[in-house]
């Protein structure tokens, strides 16, 4: 049992912590990286994970592409009424941004209004 305590300030800390942290010191070109993303037209949009292994399909076809592409389990999508969109399709659509000053654009008027 001695044996296994070798550092005197490692003692306390769980192995998993420690081999985490080597992982985020040995890239560190990602930490300062932003990585959010924004809704400019917010109205009926909601962010949700795949929890299912049902086959669920993305509502937009890649470019190129003739079939809707399936969305992964634990995938995160974005949700408007039956409309679901993986995250690479919205932002490609424009429906996400990654512009963190988009609302300084000036005003756009707001998302497509489903009562019309």
């Amino acid at each position: 049992m001695t044996n296994q305590l070798q550092s005197g300030s490692e003692d306390d800390v769980p192995s998993e912590f420690i081999q985490r942290d080597i992982f985020v010191e040995s890239v560190p070109s990602q930490a300062g990286r932003d990585h959010r993303l924004y809704v400019p037209k917010q109205a009926g949009w909601e962010a949700a994970i795949k929890q299912t292994w049902e086959q669920e399909y993305c509502y937009s076809k890649n470019p190129g592409e003739d079939w809707f592409h399936l969305l992964a389990n634990g995938e995160l999508y974005i949700q408007r009424g039956t409309e679901k969109f993986c995250l690479t399709c919205a932002l490609r659509l424009k429906v996400l941004s990654r512009d963190r000053l988009f609302w300084q654009k000036g005003s756009r008027g707001p998302a497509d209004d489903e009562s019309a």
